[in-house]
Formats: structure tokens, C-alpha cells, sequence
């Protein structure tokens, strides 16, 4: 269709005749003028569809678009390097149609107005500044904040930018948009999920003092059913004329190392920071995370009946998303009444390069850092639960746990009462615990997951793999005194170290003071302190039930000491008759590949356990008996403990009458 209505200096065009045209009549493009404005005047269904610059300068006046909440342009847009306002709020769906808006600058934030969930796609923006440095606020190219309802899923496709500035002075700064959240930000019954797909930038800069992304600024993340998707063909270019003058968080030293099969490096940038570190993060098939850097942590989130599985609610217990949520944790209390594992963690203990420190009391020595992110133990956890599903469990990944008390380190200092430790693993972490000076005591337990147990409690379906533990006395990889009332039943150690070093502090055994009739006497012997190493448990002592519990591919290299003759203090005819009745030795203190020590004095049940071929004890091994021989030796001390019973198998061991030890 051809108007007939034509401007006075129209030059006429006839069939048949050749009409020249040249010199000053043929004009370029330059744009949007900055004040002519045409009202669009075709529509195709539901759509408004632009023509031209004019047309699309009369759609971003918000009282011209009332009741057109569609819009689509229908070629490229040159706005002339005008300031324009943003797109109306009233518009839900914006199709780019494959052309282009460029050449302009936004009176306001965004292109899309402050905080909307529309729909775009299938748009190209070229040479466009967007904020300022007076700007407040979130900022994005296309949409400053998406704050989404329950259930409102969004996707941006096929968008592309270049050349542009992206500038806040107060807030986040993205290449496509500032802030991504829940439209009431801890309404944990809200889920949504934002899908970025097939979007590409080119030389574009974000400039914030808060975080800033190449796609996404910021993202709340305030728990897992919060999910930000930027599929796989995305891409972000920065020419040499273009530099980037930002440094995002997400750098290769952040990525976690159970997806270090995966080169992530393209994905550097791409979304700025998250502010509660709990929010679901995918690049492609593979769900990305945060390692620990060792000082930041987050307000933990509560554990709650309505949307968490599997826990009991309180104010003292707490759902872990995140390291920073376990950090968040121990800065809160040291005993917490219980910790629900909601996600693999990472620790990122060995810090940026990548080697945990090892005193040199140790052989292992020769592994020196200086940049270690230790983690401070708990004291007490009542509940610890890492259930992923039936079948599987949540990981905590390079754990380097701190001695912060002179005689035991672990994840978990102690347990008393009734506590449960369950359903986690333990993944290529360390624990160190050395001597530290006192005036009577050279203790140091260790162990990964609990160091010295006073209590009814239940350890199940807990595995280490790949960690280390560094200690003195008492030390195994899983638990280094084990006493109370114990089921401890369906855990493994896989490819672990275990060590202990020589300390030569003189320490006394002793029974204190005891009465035969009417002599009173004291049985003692002087040890060192090093000894009772086991790959999986270094002390046992108590009602214990242990079922099905494996070491597998374990190396220890680990000090025991022999048993000791004992002295007796006391009349002449006491030291006798303590003699007379056998009690002249004490136990020593040993190693072995499952249990080093087991002090019989109550009933000790071990059922279906075993240790596999590849596990060693590569200094010393002790065994209590060539059929039982991951256990180093079971044993009472004559005049000082009742004697109890130790089962293995359905076979009642004879206890070491403390003068007795193979040694290999």
C-alpha cells in the first residue's frame, strides 16, 4: 500500500522515466531526531508492532501504551544517541523479532523499567549507557531487579549486547540485568527459576561498588528452591579495545573441586556474587558453587518443618546450604543442637594453592602452605544429619579443622548425652592435633568427624574418603575416643592417612590409691603418650555395637608402645600380693587397621566389619589375635577395671591378660 498524500517538494516518480537522484537528496539515517513522536499504527493480534525509531519513541511514554502490554519492533531502531525513557511497566512481553535498538542512552535505570519479570527475547542492543555515577540502586542493561512470585519461571533468549555501559554508585551492575530474587526475599514457600539462553555480550562494562556480572549482577539465592539457569550457548566477548575493569568473585580459584572435571573457565563473570550463597546455580548441565574463602559467612537459615525434609525444628538448629552457612553456624554457637546438611560443601581448606600445611612433627611435613581456611570446631552437635536421599548423602569437601584446644581436634570435639552424627561424608579433608605444653598432660586426640565420645550415641552410614589425620593419642580417621554407649554401624574409610609422631613427655599411668583388706596401694606405670591408632577408631571403650564398618585402601603410620611393667606403691606385703595375684603389667598403647585399643570394660559387639587388602599399618601393627587382627589389642587393667567381653563375629575374644602382645 502507497500513500497518495505527498509533501510539496516530492519528487514525482513516472513508469517508464529514469529519475536521478544524487547530491544533497540523498540523505543517511542519523536516527531518532529527540522530538518527533508517531503513534504505532499496525497491529497484529495482540501485538503493537514498531515501524521505526519515531514509532518506538512514542511506545517508551508510559500513558501512550495502556492496554498494549505486547510489543514487537519490526526493523533496526536507531535512537540518534538521544536519552530515552524506559520501556512502560505495563509491557509484559517484548519480541526483538531478530533487529536491533542501538545508539542511545536511558533516563533511569534499565531499558525495561526498575523491577519487572516480562518476558524478552530475540533482541540485539548496540551502544547504549545505562545508569551513571549518581545512579542508586541495582542496575541492568535490559532490567535493573527481577523480583519473581512462587512459581513464576522466566526466560531472557536470544538476546544480544554490545557496547555498553552498565554504572550504579549504590548497588549491583549486570550486563543483562542488576538483581535477580523472590518478590518477598525470605519467603521460603516462593520458587522460581530465571533461564538466561543463547544471550551474548560483547565489550560490555559493568562499574558498581557491590558486585557486578557480565549477565547478572547480583542473585539472592536465599535458599536451593531459588534457581539461576544461564544454559551453555551463552557467550561473553571482550575485545582489546574493550577492558573489563571488574573482578568478579566467581574465578577459577572458587570453583569447587567435585567439578573440576569441568573447564568452568568461560563461565568467569558471568554472574557477579550471590548475597545468602544458598540459591541454585547452573552453567549448562552442571550446578555451580562457592569454596570457602576461609572468613566469610552468612545468617544460617533455621531449620523448618514446612520446606525442609527430614529435621526437627528449633532455634538452635540449622539447615547448611553452603560453607558460608556452616561458618555462619559456628559463628552463632559452638554447639548447635543440630546441623542438616542441604547441599555438598566445600571448605576449600588448602586455600589458593591447593596444599594443606603439615606440622613438621610429622613425615608428612613436606606439605608446608601458609594459606590454609582453617575451620574452628564445634564443641557439641546433638543432631548431624547429611541425608541427600535414600541412597546417597550430602559431602563436605576439604575440611582443614583447627586446634583450638590443647588435647583433641575433629569436626566435632565431643558428644555427650544422646547425639547422633549420620548420613555424611567426609571428602579429602585434614585434621591436625600436636602437643601442645602443659604442666601434666601430652594429650592430643584427633579425628575427622568426633574426638572424644561420652554418651549414647549412634554413628551411621559416615565415609571418609581421601583425608588425613595428624595427631598424637588416641587418633583415628573417623572417631579417636569412643566411649559411653555407643551403635556405631555402616561406615567406611577409603583411601585414607592416618599418623601419629614420637613424643617423648613422660606421663603416669596410675589406679590411684586401692585397699586389699587393710593395705592400701597404688599400681602405676610411666608411658609416653603416643599410641592407640586405628584406621577407623583409635579408642574404644564403653557398650559398643559396631556393624558393618569397613577401612579400605588405608595407610597407617603410627608409634604404639609395648605394655608396662608395673609399680606398686604400698607396704612391703601389699606390693606382694599384688604381685602374688598377677597384676604386674599395664597395657601398652597400640595400632591397628580398624580399632587400636579396645578397654573390655563393658560389651563390645563387632559384627560383618572388615579391612581390605590394600589397607597397612606401615610402622607398626599390633593385632590381638591372627584372626582379628585389625584390632590392635583388647584388654582390662588387672586391679583397676571389671573385666567385660568382646565379640566378633559371634566369637568371644579371650582378653589380653596385659602381658601379652604379637608385634609385627
Amino acid at each position: 500500500v502507497i500513500s497518495t498524500i505527498q509533501p510539496a517538494n516530492a519528487i514525482p516518480l513516472k513508469r517508464g522515466n529514469l529519475t536521478t537522484l544524487r547530491g544533497a537528496l540523498l540523505v543517511t539515517d542519523t536516527g531518532w531526531d529527540g522530538v518527533t513522536y508517531e503513534e504505532p499504527m499496525t497491529i497484529d493480534g495482540d501485538w503493537l508492532v514498531v515501524q521505526n525509531a519515531e514509532e518506538l519513541a512514542w511506545v517508551l511514554k508510559e500513558e501512550n501504551t495502556q492496554g498494549k502490554n505486547k510489543v514487537r519492533i519490526a526493523k533496526d531502531m536507531d535512537m540518534g544517541g538521544n536519552t530515552v525513557k524506559p520501556f512502560p511497566i505495563n509491557v509484559v512481553e517484548f519480541d526483538g523479532a531478530g533487529y536491533k535498538i542501538s545508539n542511545l542512552a536511558i533516563d533511569g535505570n534499565s531499558l525495561f523499567a526498575v523491577e519487572k519479570t516480562l518476558s524478552i527475547h530475540d533482541l540485539d542492543v548496540d551502544e547504549i549507557a545505562v545508569g551513571g555515577v549518581d545512579t542508586e540502586g541495582h542496575v541492568g542493561v535490559l532490567l535493573d531487579e527481577v523480583k519473581l512470585v512462587d512459581g513464576e519461571n522466566v526466560t531472557y533468549s536470544n538476546v544480544s549486547i554490545s557496547n555498553a555501559t552498565v554504572t550504579t554508585k549504590n548497588g549491583a551492575a549486570g550486563g543483562l540485568i542488576g538483581y535477580i530474587g523472590r518478590a518477598t526475599e525470605n519467603d521460603r514457600a516462593s520458587e522460581y527459576t530465571v533461564t538466561i539462553d543463547n544471550c551474548h555480550l560483547t565489550d560490555v562494562v559493568a562499574s558498581a561498588n557491590g558486585s557486578e556480572g557480565y549477565l547478572v549482577g547480583l542473585f539472592s539465592g536465599y535458599d536451593s528452591s531459588e534457581t539461576l539457569i544461564f544454559n551453555d550457548n551463552c557467550s561473553i566477548t571482550i575485545t582489546s579495545t574493550r577492558v573489563d575493569d571488574y573482578e568478579s568473585p566467581y574465578i577459577d580459584a572458587n570453583k569447587a573441586t567435585w567439578l573440576s572435571g569441568v573447564d568452568f573457565s568461560k563461565y568467569d563473570g558471568w554472574l557477579g556474587n550471590e548475597k545468602y550463597m544458598r540459591g541454585t546455580i547452573k552453567f549448562g548441565e552442571n550446578t555451580y558453587v562457592r569454596k570457602w574463602d576461609g572468613v566469610t559467612k552468612v545468617e544460617p537459615l533455621l531449620a523448618n518443618t514446612s520446606y525442609d525434609t527430614d529435621v526437627t525444628s528449633g532455634t538452635n538448629k540449622f539447615v547448611v546450604y553452603s560453607p558460608f552457612d556452616l561458618a555462619g553456624v559456628r559463628s552463632k554457637t559452638a554447639s548447635p543442637a543440630a546441623i542438616y546438611l542441604r547441599s555438598d560443601i566445600d571448605m576449600n581448606g588448602q586455600g589458593a594453592d591447593g596444599m594443606y600445611n603439615v606440622p613438621s612433627n610429622f613425615t608428612q611435613s613436606t606439605y608446608t602452605s601458609t594459606d590454609d581456611n582453617v575451620f574452628n570446631p564445634f564443641s557439641y552437635v546433638t543432631t548431624l544429619d547429611g541425608k541427600k536421599d535414600d541412597d546417597n548423602n550430602y559431602s563436605i569437601y576439604n575440611l582443614s579443622i583447627a586446634q583450638i584446644e590443647q588435647e583433641r581436634a575433629a569436626f566435632i570435639l565431643y558428644a555427650s548425652g544422646t547425639t547422633v552424627h549420620k548420613n555424611i561424608n567426609f571428602k579429602n579433608c585434614q585434621t591436625v592435633a600436636v602437643h601442645k605444653p602443659v604442666a601434666t598432660d601430652a594429650k592430643a586426640y584427633g579425628a575427622i568427624l568426633v574426638a572424644n565420645v561420652d554418651a549414647t550415641y549412634t554413628m551411621e552410614n559416615v565415609h571418609a574418603h581421601d583425608c588425613r589425620v595428624f595427631a598424637l593419642q588416641k587418633l583415628g580417621t573417623l572417631g579417636a575416643r569412643i566411649s559411653g554407649t555407643s551403635t556405631l554401624k555402616n561406615c567406611t574409610v577409603n583411601n585414607c592417612y592416618v599418623e601419629n609422631y614420637e613424643c617423648m613427655i613422660s606421663e603416669r599411668f596410675s589406679s590411684g590409691k586401692k585397699t586389699i583388706g587393710s593395705w592400701s596401694v597404688t599400681v602405676y606405670a610411666d608411658f609416653y603418650p603416643f599410641g592407640e591408632v586405628g584406621g577407623m577408631f583409635g579408642f574404644i571403650q564403653g557398650n559398643s555395637s559396631i556393624t558393618n564398618c569397613r577401612v579400605n585402601g588405608t595407610t597407617i603410620y603410627a608409634f604404639g608402645q609395648d605394655d608396662k611393667m608395673a609399680t606398686v606403691d604400698g607396704s612391703f606385703l601389699a606390693k606382694l600380693g599384688i604381685a602374688a595375684l598377677g597384676y604386674y603389667k599395664v597395657p601398652g598403647r597400640h595400632v591397628s587397621t580398624l580399632i587400636g585399643n579396645i578397654r573390655a570394660t563393658g560389651t563390645v559387639t563387632l559384627t560383618g566389619c572388615s579391612v581390605d587388602a590394600n589397607t597397612k599399618c606401615t610402622n607398626r601393627h599390633d593385632k590381638h589375635n591372627s584372626t582379628y587382627n585389625y584390632i590392635g589389642q583388647s584388654y582390662i587393667v588387672k586391679f583397676v577395671d571389671s573385666e567385660g567381653s568382646v565379640t566378633v563375629d559371634g566369637s568371644k575374644l579371650t582378653l589380653a591378660d596385659c602381658n601379652k602382645n604379637t608385634r609385627l
